[in-house]
């Protein structure tokens, strides 16, 4: 459907709720070609993943929103590509009244169909085609209207101060409020967005916007850029009285020959407030480009602080949207509240690579994205700030996680999402705390320019595109060089619980020492887990101080005993986790503790 279509179908909206649907006059359809294969008519309804065999190519969306009503109008175009024949595609839809749909083919024949939603929790809904669509491309056709939500996600209403603001939450599963989609994060395609608004309103999406026109009496027709490739859950919005504050461009670098224009937007009023988080942006941004190695993918930055919002922030591919205690600062903000503005900025700039260029394929792999942008948040704090203890934020992170993780019901890192209701269980502190926890251990003992190596090199391989956690520990181990990564890493990521090493120390000969190591999985006083059902690959970092010096020893701990001797004497004492970045617990011998003890002042903050 072109746009004048589009045009013609808002245009006869004389208010959101009389907006009708449009599309060419359904022509008739001609049987399936002989020989053809049987269409497809799955009956089931998926209860996570939707079928194989249609892969959405692109969207555009065309909406007509009004902050002061109570409903939306909208027209969508999904361009498919369909491995077979199909009688009936499966797709999400929530609380969407579907006024028409319809299946254009590449000749333009237009063949209408059937929607019938709510067949499975989460907004699973067919269409029924009145023809079977024949392999290849085709465009599928939706007009719709649907409520604004008023609990916080999808296209939802936030009043303040008796105003009333628009915004965005889609992940994990609500885009299919705003837009019937395919509403998996292993589809990624360009977006083009179209919003008509109230005049006066500022409209915010992905995309930069390239033309703003006058449309029918006191309204205005929004045309956004393509975005690149993201998944349904990265698309955003916001319209309303936001107050707006353009910030100084990001410049231009040897990775970007364009600078990034930066804005931020917040509630009437609290303009000022945006300040700080937007002078800090270009640091923060700026570094993880030359981390990464990949220049910022998204075009322009906006940050917008909702007046309502579920969760810390949200990271939208170029449109990033926050709480607003989570954005927002001024003189009387705390430390604290401001160490967490901080890191949760860095968190949300980090998703834009990782996350955003490179998503995962399905919601068990969820937990590389949080864990990821966890830990790289407190890595960029410490590269912008490097007096404010940074460092230490992944150790006290995973410290806090093991709380959780020493209980017999805690969960693996990697755990299956087998229908849409386990998603929202995936995001807790084994996803954030635990994982980012993980991946600074394995920074440590691969070194921070090989671990650097593998994060670059899954860029370059996966850029919009999508990948999982296998993918990414051979991103890893071929980066480094170091391929016994990839058995360690997924001895972490798929069983539960916290390793707790018995670390013996014993001098057998004036000039060799021993360290013994005996791991079992940690249980506390009166738990029923069984400390001896379980093994860990782990990557054992130790600092020895000695005859020979202080040192450290990395060896990779695969079975339940191991004996790493200490050659050129014996230790003075051996701190059985170096710089503290190990995901385990440890005991050691009193002679040794009591060492350790006396050479408290020897010891890093972490250790």
């Amino acid at each position: 459907m072109n746009s004048l279509r589009f045009r013609a179908a808002l245009a006869g909206a004389v208010s959101i709720l009389a907006l009708q649907a449009c599309g060419n006059a359904a022509s008739e359809p001609g049987n399936a070609p002989a020989g053809q294969d049987a269409p497809i008519m799955t009956e089931v309804p998926p209860a996570g993943q939707l079928p194989t065999g249609v892969t959405p190519l692109a969207y555009r969306l065309d909406l007509k929103t009004d902050p002061d009503a109570d409903s939306f109008g909208g027209l969508v175009e999904i361009d498919v590509d369909l491995s077979a024949p199909h009688g009936r595609i499966w797709l999400h839809s929530v609380d969407q009244d579907i006024l028409d749909a319809r299946a254009i083919l590449p000749d333009g024949t237009s063949i209408p169909a059937t929607f019938t939603g709510d067949q499975a929790p989460g907004g699973v809904s067919r269409l029924d085609f009145d023809t079977p669509l024949p392999a290849g491309p085709a465009t599928l056709e939706l007009s719709y209207i649907a409520p604004y939500n008023f609990g916080l996600a999808g296209l939802y209403k936030a009043v303040q101060s008796d105003t009333d603001y628009l915004a965005t939450q889609m992940e994990a599963i609500d885009a299919r409020r705003m837009v019937p989609s395919f509403d998996e994060p292993r589809f990624k395609t360009p977006w083009t967005v179209t919003v008509t608004a109230p005049a006066g309103m500022q409209v915010i999406a992905n995309g930069e916007e390239i033309n703003a026109e006058p449309a029918e009496d006191g309204w205005v027709r929004h045309e956004f850029a393509k975005t690149r490739p993201i998944q349904s859950y990265l698309v955003a919005l916001a319209v309303g009285p936001y107050e707006e504050r353009i910030a100084a461009d990001i410049p231009a670098t040897a990775l970007r020959a364009e600078p990034i224009p930066l804005r931020g937007f917040a509630a009437i009023g609290k303009r000022d407030k945006l300040a700080e988080s937007l002078d800090i942006t270009d640091e923060m941004l700026l570094w993880q480009e030359s981390y990464f190695d990949y220049p910022y993918p998204y075009g322009k930055l906006d940050l917008i602080a909702a007046p309502e919002f579920a969760y810390g922030a949200m990271e939208n591919a170029g449109a990033i949207v926050y709480r607003e205690a989570a954005l927002l600062m001024d003189e009387q903000t705390s430390l604290a509240r401001r160490r967490g503005v901080l890191t949760t900025h860095a968190h949300e700039l980090g998703h834009q690579w990782f996350g955003n260029l490179v998503t995962p394929k399905w919601w068990n792999d969820i937990w590389l994205n949080e864990a990821f942008a966890t830990w790289i948040s407190y890595k960029t704090m410490h590269a912008v700030d490097p007096d404010g203890e940074w460092n230490l934020s992944p150790i006290l992170a995973g410290l806090s996680a093991m709380g959780s993780d020493s209980l017999v019901a805690a969960r693996q890192i990697r755990n299956p999402i087998n229908a849409n209701g386990d998603i929202l269980d995936a995001f807790d502190a084994i996803t954030y705390r635990k994982g980012g926890s993980v991946l600074n251990m394995f920074e440590t003992y691969l070194g921070e320019e090989d671990f650097r190596a593998g994060i670059r090199l899954h860029m370059k391989r996966f850029e919009d595109g999508v990948a999982d956690a296998d993918d990414f520990m051979q991103s890893i181990a071929d980066g480094s060089g170091q391929p016994e990564i990839v058995s360690s890493f997924t001895s972490y990521i798929s069983q539960p619980g916290i390793p707790s090493l018995d670390v013996a120390v014993s001098c057998p000969a004036p000039d060799a020492g021993l360290i013994t190591i005996t791991q079992k999985r940690y249980a506390p006083l009166g738990s029923d887990i069984d400390p001896d059902a379980q093994v860990w690959e782990i990557p054992f970092a130790a600092r020895i101080n000695g005859p020979t010096g202080d040192r450290t020893i990395r060896q990779m701990l695969k079975d339940r005993v191991t004996e790493i001797p200490l050659d050129g004497g014996c230790a003075d004492w051996v701190m059985p986790n170096a710089d503290g970045t190990g995901y385990w617990r440890f005991d050691t011998g009193s002679d040794n503790l009591n060492a350790l003890i006396d050479a408290y002042d020897s010891l890093s903050d972490g250790e």
